[in-house]
């Protein structure tokens, strides 16, 4: 079965170019001129990934964003945003509103097809009803770099690549404490999907952008069960 990307960018330009290079790879597209078209082709077209431009005109790509994280039905669905290149502010801005990852224009073709495809693995992920179980298995395979912790961010699980990305020797008791003492970007956790990006503070260290997704698992109790940390390197960035 055929993963279903909508792609909302009011560039033409970008739209034939995202065509070109996604429909190949066997993905069925659907297309959107401007914010409000977005969120109607969302409810139409099944997608199971958005791409979307942060400058569209009706309603900007941020309000989108904050409408689909705000209806329950489409809060784990992944998106990622589309920016121009090395514009942090927007960047951080669109993390923060639960975007799972971004590109930058001009589009680096391998690192687009890269972050669509992980994406929609770790979605598939979501959509298992013993997901954590299914996530566990499957660590040493991912590209991306993933942590598990329970609910005081004491890590279970760490694979390869979350190790690699960190420079990470030991597994620290303490998750938060690690990202405090070696990188400048406040990680604050919370009851909803966050991202950030990380620089090390340390120069020579691993000295890369990465960004961060942190995703709640939630039991049937109020509190979480544990907590999915998700790592990427960021291309074009050192």
């Amino acid at each position: 079965m055929k993963n279903t990307i909508l792609l909302a960018d009011d560039d033409e330009i970008n739209i034939k170019l995202l065509e070109a290079l996604l429909a190949p790879e066997g993905y069925s597209l659907v297309f959107a001129k401007d914010g409000k078209e977005a969120l109607e082709r969302l409810d139409s077209s099944g997608a199971n990934l958005v791409l979307l431009d942060l400058m569209l005109p009706k309603l900007s790509g941020f309000e989108v964003l904050k409408r689909i994280r705000g209806d329950g039905k489409y809060a784990a669905l992944p998106v990622i945003i589309i920016t121009a290149l090395k514009d942090r502010d927007n960047m951080k801005k669109g993390l923060s509103l639960g975007a799972d990852d971004y590109i930058s224009k001009p589009f680096d073709t391998n690192e687009l097809l890269y972050k669509v495809a992980a994406q929609l693995k770790m979605n598939s992920f979501r959509k298992q009803s013993d997901r954590i179980s299914a996530l566990i298995s499957s660590l040493a395979s991912l590209n991306e770099g993933v942590i598990i912790t329970d609910g005081d961010f004491v890590p279970t699980n760490v694979n390869s690549k979350a190790r690699e990305l960190l420079g990470m020797e030991d597994v620290p008791v303490d998750l938060m404490k690690f990202f405090r003492e070696q990188f400048d970007t406040k990680v604050t956790p919370g009851p909803r999907r966050a991202g950030f990006l990380l620089q090390h503070k340390h120069s020579g260290v691993n000295n890369q952008l990465l960004s961060l997704i942190i995703e709640p698992v939630k039991a049937k109790e109020a509190c979480p069960e544990c907590y999915v940390f998700i790592l990427n390197k960021q291309y074009g960035w050192k």
